[in-house]
């Protein structure tokens, strides 16, 4: 399956409806396949209707284009979740997938279960880990962090239950526990050698920050530093030792943006209204991009986030309940999602033109795997009175990043 090339131009995005966030429950789907307008009918991509309902693939009989955009491309969305499927899980399924940048493997956290890979595209999954470890990773996994120089390691964060940091130094063979909990996301100083410095937040709570300073043996709480108008900061990022970012969403009613810190985060400058909603993303060129929650789009810094860009793109959006990571694909190109479809620009976010069909579903995140020259896409179904992995729960299309 290969999607069809289009010309390029701004898309034109609306939100679909008021969501319910990663962080909490969520509302059962209204279970009849209602689709996205865009595309001409055609299959369900999704197969039988799941717990919390999906998308037809086409939008039912004859589509009109939706927003009167750039019509989506030809091909179908397929599952991908093989022998996940049905496994027990807590509320929140699917929490965090990812594809590792030097090698075929993808990464799927199913939510109090642990971390499980695949290495043929979907096709198979094991869990990752050692029943010799000091602790089995039982939390709902929120982000994997790769080290860019030793390809054996990365670190993964989450939430709920027991440690909310594991570090593994053998490509997930086996991880050690790193001494703290319920944290949404972590960041590591990749400029020392020695990785001493690192970042993690606290799970919906306010103003909780913690620096580690020597590898994550110990921490300190350093939230109290954070001003008064920013309140969940779930996306503190590192620059360098003393360079910190911190990204700051609407949970609690607080200040949304970005802030910048100089001196290790003994203070904090607003930098940006627009982003801080999601992981950022650093690309390869050394350019920031970080998406805000809602319908502000995303934000753009090339010097180290000191300034930053308006909004890119018009009214860029996920979908309701989605983490918005957008991804640089092997070529340079960024790729995000929207309510309708994966976009893709190669102009720095100025322009986007769709890169797959319609969603089959709502997803909570999306990745492209180099190696299997596919996006993946996943769910989670919290809230319609099941505790398993739905059967259509990882899906992928084929997009070959060389030819598209």
């Amino acid at each position: 399956m290969r999607s069809s090339v289009y010309g390029w131009a701004s898309l034109s995005l609306v939100l679909l409806h008021a969501g319910c966030t990663f962080y909490t429950a969520c509302p059962a789907g209204n279970g009849n396949g209602n689709a996205p307008t865009g595309t001409a009918g055609t299959d369900n991509a999704g197969g039988a209707n799941d717990v919390g309902g999906t998308m037809n693939n086409g939008g039912g009989s004859g589509g009109t284009g939706g927003t009167g955009a750039l019509p989506l491309p030809e091909g179908t969305w397929v599952t991908a979740t093989s022998n996940l499927a049905h496994q027990p899980s807590e509320c929140g399924n699917l929490s965090f997938a990812t594809a590792k940048p030097d090698e075929d493997l993808i990464l799927m956290g199913v939510a109090q279960h642990g971390l499980w890979g695949s290495r043929d595209g979907g096709d198979s999954w094991e869990q990752l880990g050692s029943k010799d470890d000091p602790e089995p990773i039982t939390n709902r996994v929120t982000y994997v962090v790769f080290d860019p120089d030793d390809t054996d390691t990365f670190w993964e964060s989450g939430i709920y239950n027991a440690t909310g940091i594991f570090k593994t130094t053998d490509d997930g063979a086996t991880f050690s526990p790193m001494h703290i909990t319920h944290n949404d996301f972590v960041s590591v100083d990749f400029t020392d050698p020695k990785r001493k410095t690192l970042l993690a937040s606290g799970h919906e709570q306010i103003h909780k920050l913690y620096l580690s300073e020597d590898g994550a043996e110990t921490w300190n709480e350093i939230g109290d530093f954070i001003p008064d108008e920013p309140l969940v900061c779930g996306f503190p990022y590192i620059i360098d030792t003393k360079t910190f970012l911190l990204g700051c969403g609407s949970y609690g009613g607080g200040e949304q943006g970005v802030w910048r810190s100089t001196d290790a985060g003994k203070s904090w400058n607003k930098v940006s209204d627009v982003g801080g909603g999601s992981a950022p993303l650093m690309t390869s060129d050394g350019t920031l991009y970080w998406a805000s929650e809602g319908t502000v789009g995303m934000a753009r810094s090339k010097d180290q986030g000191e300034t930053w860009s308006d909004a890119l793109g018009a009214n860029l959006v996920s979908t309701p309940g989605a983490r918005n990571n957008p991804w640089e694909m092997p070529d340079g190109r960024i790729a995000a999602i929207s309510k309708e479809s994966i976009i893709i620009s190669d102009d720095e976010g100025e322009t986007w033109k769709p890169a797959s069909p319609a969603l089959p579903y709502e997803p909570v995140g999306f990745f492209y795997s180099k190696y299997q020259k596919a996006f993946f896409i996943y769910r989670i179904t919290c809230g319609v009175g099941t505790d398993a992995v739905p059967a259509n729960g990882i899906m992928r299309f084929d997009f070959d990043y060389e030819t598209d």
